[in-house]
Parts: C-alpha cells; structure tokens; sequence
C-alpha cells in the first residue's frame, strides 16, 4: 500500500502546470504522489513538505465516460487498489486505463508484443463501500498515468486510490533506501543519476511478474514466470519484463553504483545459465518464457555480465558453481576466429539490440569478445585457474591486434572504425565499446573516436548511424562510458545534459525514468504507444557518473577488494559520492575544483583540487589506488599534501618522505598522479593539489 507519510492532495498536478489541459473535456485532479518510494540523496535534505491542503477524495463521477486522470508524478509500478464508497446502483461499472505518457491517457498505451492492443480494464459491477483491485496478472509493471472512466449511466464515489509497488522486491518496505549516492553542483547532472537509478530499480522484478509469452489477444499477462530468485533484472518496467543480456551490459552496472543492488543481476545471470544449450555453450537472446538463442553479440553480453557480478560481489562460490558452463560459453565465441576470417570473431548469428547490418567480421561484436577474455582472464585466474587465464590473456591480445590491423576495421581517415572491413557505416556502439573496453591500439584512436561520435551530435542527442540514424539509448549509454574513458569527460557530462536531460525534461512522459529510443526529431520510437519510457540500457550515466566523475570504481575483475579513486571532474566543481563496492566494502569520496582564476590568484597557498577519501568502511587487507587530476599540468610544477597534517607525497616531481614512509609509490597514469597502496582502512583521507607559479 501507499508509505504512511503518502499524501493526497487538492494542488495543481504536475501535467496541468506543464501542459495545461492534456486531455480536454475530462475532470481532472492530482491523485496520488509517492513520496515514500522517491529515491532521494542523502545531501542535500529532501525538500519541505508542500503546504496544507484539502484531500480531493471524495471523487464523484456520474454519467457515462465521467473520468478523472490520476498523474503519479513519476513512473511507479505495482498494483492498483480502488477504494468505493456510494453507488447509484449495483450496475456501475468503472474502466481503468495506465499510460507512461500524456499521448496514450485516453486509451492506455501498448505493452503486450501482439497485434492487439493493451486496451482499458474493467472493474465489473462495482459494490459499494467496498475495495477493488485488478487480477494478478492486469499488475502494471510502468505507468505514471491512470485514467478512471464511467463506463455506465449511474455514479461512484471513490474514497481512495492505493499503490502496492512491486519493483524492487527484496528492498521491502524501503524502496528509497539507495546504498550509494552522488551529488554535484549541477541540479541536471544529479537529476539524471537518481533518473537512472530509478530506471533500473523499476526494472529489478519479482520473477512471477513477467510478461506472458505467446502474447494475447488483447489486454496484458504480467503473470509469467521470467527467471529464478527473489528479484531479477529484465529490460523495461513496462515491457518487455524479461531477461535481455544485452541491456544488462548497461544496466546490470548501474543498478550497483546507484540503487546498490546485485542480487537481481545474479539471479537474472542464473537462469540464462539454466536455459544455455549445454551442447553447443550459446547463452539464450533472451531470458523465459521465451528462452532460446540466436544472438552472438548478446551472449557475449551475458559473459561480461557474469565477469562483472562477480567484480561486483566476490561471489566466488557462484562464480565456481556457473565456472564449466562459463568456460564451454567463453569457446563457443573462439570458435567464430578461424584461419580466414582475419583474426576476427565472424558473427553467424546476429540477432542485436534492433540496429541495422549485424554480422560478420563485426567491430563491435569482436570488442565485445576482446572485454570477455579480458575479463576472464582476470576471473578465472582468481578461482585458481591460472593456466586457463593465460590462455584467456593470450587469446585477448591476438585478439586486440587483429581488431586494430591496418587496413582491417580502422579508418584512419575518418578516425573511427567500421561497421565491418567492406562496410561505409561507422557505429555508434562498435566505436563507443571499442574505447570503453580499451581496444583502441594505439590509444591515441580513442580520442579521434570520442571527437567522430560528437559529430552525430543533434538538438536531441547523438544519432546512431547504424539504427537509422535515429537516438539509441543503448549506444548512447556506451557512448558515455567511451568518452569518459578516453578523458574526455566534459564532453561526456555535455551528451548527459543533452540526451538524458531531453528525455528527463520533457512533460509528455515520466519525467523520472529514460527510455529506451527515440527519432532524430525528438519524438518518441517503438510506435510511440509501444515504447518503454522505463528501459534499463537507457541508464549507463549513472554507472559513468559514479565510476569516473565520482571515480570510484573496483580494479579489475577480481575478488581481493582492489578498487581505485579517480575523479574526472570535467566542468563541475564539487562532488559527493559513495559506493559499496562489495558487502562490508563501501568508499565515500568528496571533492572540489577550483577555478583557474581562483588558483591564480591565491599562488600555492590555494589547492586547484582539494579530495575527502573516506576509508573507514574498506575490507581489511583491500588495496586502493587514489589519483588526484593534474587537469593538463606539468606533475613537476605540483605539489600534493595531506591536508590535515600538512605531510608532503610529491613535491616537484618527486615522491614525499611521508609517501615514501608509509610505503606508497606514485604513478602518472593519464592525467592523474595516484598514489597507492592504501592497505584496509585507512580513516579519512584528506589530499590537496597545489601548482607553482
């Protein structure tokens, strides 16, 4: 039911403000705000309560087609209870339709995959002071708008409306209780973290919730079993409600560094395990019930999904219990390199994520096989399989070569790769994983790619040229990672503005989750009424906000608690952020930059970089790496000190005695200088950057 701090109250909704009248001619009030599901920071307070006001309930509608549209102020998910009161009669009977959008209120949108619509639901004759609530299986996984409608000639007085909310099952009673935070100076960048966040939680299902397949008729079954556990994580609050691997590789990250949720990612893993072909190794395109293979590119996915739960959770038991089908999956990609082919993986089977021309000597496919070995390599070496991981290793740099054989799949001309070597496509998703995963060989590649993917950039966001030139949100969450990666970081934080911001801004739909496409013009893809306006391979900023302008991310695929901090502030000026890294493994980070002109003025007294790393909660015996940004300057015109004590690491291009006392050593690793080992706890480390003039 709704938290007990729920309100419901006589104010002017959200939609009316924004839009004016959306769906004229029809009474209207807002009905129901979810305060107690709202995920929040802890900094700063949550806002103040809005001022006193009259309930709207009672409602009365009378007369045929009398309606009310109850706006949720955001996406919520669950199932809906209508609370009576009087009726004129037994006969009354009172339709229910559920939109993620403005556009479809009237008539509800579309989630069931058929030929028939969702359509609207009846309560039947509905009995007077008494509740109604749909069947199971009319459960709404993603709506934000409810339109109540006479469908008879009487009236009905309704006392009330109630949410059960069913996303995120194993966080009970406590919806909004994020493990992990990230809070800035931009209100848009923050916005978009908890959007993303939030799009995940709505995907992390109870697995008796998923959606009927074949579909029906007509109207929705969200009644199917999808998966094992408590909780998996499938693509869409609204649709598909099944296991994809492919989104996982976006959302399977995000929802750690956010929401701080593991558990549905390993269930979801577990049971594409349980429906792999044990003959051949192929992990399924998709999840149950429909449960069958036909993608190469998504069954790498599965792979590095596996790879990174297991970073995520030291799960070793897990990871040994899943190790034999692991390795059959990881030689059923091996077997696609053959003595013709290059060097490169040749996808047969090439079901995608909807994008246009997948097969063959693929560039992102092979990215994507380069990232598993690499990865397994990693893994397996940390189960005690050294032997098998010097295989992996061995296979990842042949592999890493072929990628990046002159004449092949680079372009030098263009800076980018192709779609293929006989191919004139250069995609948003091969180019975007190939800097992620470091492919690019050399590394400067990455750069002319990070500069070629700003060209796609439009009014809405960046265009991917192999979908039609339309905005994938599944390559675009890549895109974030690839530019952050290569350091380009303001310009990664820009495509967030531009891209999550549109489609978190715009009132027609939820105006708290990310979807899963749109067209070049900004209007909405999948048919419109079909789109998921809740997709988890939307949400890849909030894994980037987290693992580079935060900073804090694991190091390596590996179960000893490894982990570094590196902010990339990019254009902002201060961050707070947190992330558990693994159970009883958390690291806090807090900095500031500070303007040029500030710096300059103060000399050396004034830090350019001032960083908080709170350790107290690391794992014992865990190692850190901590890097604070030089942001383009000489490290022999820097000095790096322990602000509390005022002990020198670095001073003029040397290592301070107190950094040499305390065992540390210090690298420049791009445009960082990172000090580590920092052994387990070490309290709260407070470092500052000073520059000579």
């Amino acid at each position: 039911m709704l938290p007990p701090d729920t309100t419901i109250r006589d104010t002017k909704s959200p939609l009316d403000q924004a839009l004016g009248d959306p769906c004229y001619g029809h009474k209207k009030s807002l009905a129901v705000r979810v305060s107690g599901c709202s995920p929040l920071p802890p900094p700063p307070p949550p806002p103040p309560p809005p001022p006193p006001s009259t309930h709207i309930f009672p409602i009365t509608l009378t007369g045929v087609n009398d309606s009310v549209t109850l706006d949720f102020g955001r996406e919520v998910g669950g199932i809906t209870t209508l609370v009576f009161g009087d009726t004129s009669d037994a006969a009354q009977t009172v339709g229910m339709a559920y939109s993620e959008s403005t556009y479809y209120i009237e008539t509800s949108d579309h989630s069931n995959g058929g030929q028939g619509p969702d359509g609207t639901i009846s309560t039947g004759p509905v009995h007077a002071n008494t509740p109604y609530t749909p069947p199971l299986y009319h459960m709404r996984g993603g709506f934000r708008y409810l339109r109540l409608f006479l469908e008879t000639g009487g009236s009905v007085t309704l006392t009330n409306v109630t949410l059960h909310f069913t996303a995120s099952p194993t966080m009970g009673a406590t919806p909004n209780a994020y493990v992990n935070h990230f809070y800035s100076n931009d209100d848009l960048v923050n916005r978009v973290w908890y959007g993303a966040a939030y799009t995940t939680q709505l995907c992390a299902i109870d697995p008796s919730h998923g959606r009927q397949w074949p579909p029906p008729a007509s109207g929705w079954n969200n009644s199917a079993s999808c998966g094992t556990g408590r909780s998996v994580l499938v693509d869409g609050a609204k649709r598909d409600r099944m296991i994809w691997p492919g989104d996982m590789g976006v959302s399977v990250s995000t929802l750690y560094a956010t929401v701080g949720l593991t558990s549905p990612s390993r269930d979801a893993l577990t049971t594409l395990f349980n429906y792999q072909d044990k003959k051949s190794g192929m992990m399924p395109y998709v999840g149950p019930p429909i449960g069958h293979g036909g993608s190469d590119t998504y069954h790498l996915w599965s792979l590095i999904g596996v790879a990174n739960i297991f970073s995520y959770t030291y799960n070793t038991s897990w990871a040994r219990a899943h190790l034999n089908d692991y390795a059959l999956a990881v030689n059923f990609s091996l077997a696609k390199i053959s003595s013709t082919s290059q060097g490169l993986m040749v996808v047969t089977n090439g079901a995608d994520w909807a994008r246009a021309g997948q097969g063959g000597q693929n560039i992102a496919a092979n990215c994507l096989l380069y990232r598993v070995l690499v990865q397994a390599a990693e893994m397996v070496s940390a189960l005690g399989e050294t032997a098998l991981g010097s295989y992996y290793a061995q296979r990842a740099k042949s592999l890493r070569a072929a990628i990046n054989a002159p004449g092949v799949l680079w372009d030098e001309t263009k800076g980018a790769y192709r779609d293929n070597p006989k191919s004139t496509t250069y995609p948003q998703d091969g180019n975007s994983v190939a800097v992620w995963f470091n492919v690019t060989d050399p590394p400067t590649r990455s750069q002319s790619i990070s500069a070629y993917l700003n060209t796609n950039w439009g009014p809405y966001g960046s265009s991917s040229p192999e979908w039609h030139n339309d905005i994938g949100t599944f390559p675009g969450s890549m895109e974030v990672h690839a530019h952050a990666t290569a350091g380009q970081t303001k310009r990664a934080l820009d495509l967030v503005r531009l891209q999550w911001g549109y489609m978190l801004n715009k009132t027609e739909s939820t105006q708290s989750t990310f979807w899963e496409g749109y067209h070049i013009d900004g209007s909405f893809a999948y048919q419109g009424i079909y789109m998921s306006n809740s997709h988890g391979w939307a949400s890849g900023p909030g894994a980037a906000l987290s693992f580079y302008v935060a900073g804090i991310r694991p190091s390596g695929t590996r179960a000893d608690g490894a982990y570094v901090v590196l902010p990339q502030p990019g254009d902002l000026r201060t961050v707070d952020a947190s992330l558990r890294l693994a159970p009883s493994h958390r690291v806090r980070v807090r900095w500031t930059r500070r303007a040029e002109a500030a710096v300059q003025k103060g000399g050396a007294e004034i830090p350019f970089f001032s960083l908080s790393v709170d350790t107290r909660a690391v794992m014992a015996g865990a190692e850190g790496r901590i890097g604070l940004p030089l942001e383009n300057r000489d490290p022999a015109r820097v000095r790096i000190v322990h602000s509390d004590t005022g002990d020198e690491l670095w001073h003029g291009g040397r290592l301070g005695t107190w950094a040499q006392n305390a065992g540390l050593d210090a690298q420049v690793h791009g445009d960082h200088l990172v000090f580590g080992p920092w052994r387990g706890p070490q309290g709260v480390l407070r470092l500052s950057a000073h520059e000579f003039f």
